[in-house]
């Protein structure tokens, strides 16, 4: 049997709660299921805290993040020295809940973004 690779974006729907893959002769071949979205809430430090520096200019942020059905997550996290206007991705895909966010000493409108997700 040859194998092929393919990549697919199918649009998630607030109403969507399953999506099927069917494979010849209307086989089931695989099923994602959506369980709502994660949540995430940074925990430190708190909004508009004023913050002193780490070594080489960086911040600890923490948090935490809770999916409806326990799935587990990963986390994203950007980092923005413009009140929001750009963003710089420092992470992808990481499983910890804090990160040393390296930030421009000569900005005054610093902004961090988690981002979580369970997969789907």
């Amino acid at each position: 049997m040859d194998e092929v690779s393919f990549g697919y974006r199918v649009a998630a729907f607030s109403e969507t709660t399953q999506i099927d893959l069917i494979g010849p002769g209307e086989a089931l071949l695989d099923s994602v299921y959506y369980s709502g979205v994660p949540s995430v809430a940074i925990t430190a430090p708190s909004d508009g805290q004023a913050v002193p520096l780490q070594a080489e200019a960086t911040v600890r942020v923490e948090w935490t993040g809770s999916d409806a059905d326990g799935d587990s997550l990963l986390y994203a996290i950007l980092y923005s020295p413009n009140g929001g206007q750009t963003w710089l991705t420092l992470s992808l895909e990481q499983t910890e809940t804090a990160f040393d966010v390296p930030v421009d000493p000569e900005s005054s409108a610093h902004r961090v973004k988690v981002i979580a997700t369970d997969g789907t």
